[in-house]
């Protein structure tokens, strides 16, 4: 749903030339795993708790409070980190003649964060499926 916008504005607008069109794809793309990470660990709660209101209100609140304080362990768990990680850019401006101010914005990525987000995310993913299935299964038969 995030992308809905983004697309909409860039058919009627165009692509611009602040930075380049893959390197934000690029990103884009990478934060989906971050995302499915936050859902495998959110769907793990809720088989814990079973209670999805309260998984609601715990959603809202890692992903609203927990973006303001990156050292809280719930947003170092979820990936909200790498999220604001993925989501900043660093920039500098070019000063023109005039008043003219031209901002290029630098949206390489380093090696570690290519590396990093998928291989982490992927496997708390995948744990907290695996660790939540066995939950659900053993206690699903009481």
């Amino acid at each position: 749903l995030s992308a809905v916008p983004v697309i909409a504005v860039t058919a009627v607008y165009g692509w611009g030339t602040k930075f380049a069109l893959g390197r934000f794809l690029l990103r884009f793309l990478l934060m989906l795993f971050p995302l499915m990470r936050i859902v495998s660990v959110l769907i793990l709660l809720t088989i814990l708790i079973k209670n999805s209101y309260v998984i609601i209100l715990l959603g809202f609140f890692l992903c609203s409070v927990g973006q303001l304080t990156e050292l809280l362990p719930p947003s170092l768990i979820l990936g909200i980190c790498n999220l604001n990680l993925l989501g900043s850019y660093d920039s500098f401006q070019i000063y023109g003649f005039g008043s003219y101010t031209c901002t290029m914005y630098d949206a390489s990525l380093p090696v570690s964060v290519l590396a990093a987000t998928p291989i982490v995310s992927l496997l708390g993913a995948a744990a907290a499926l695996i660790f939540g299935g066995m939950y659900f299964a053993g206690d699903d038969l009481r």
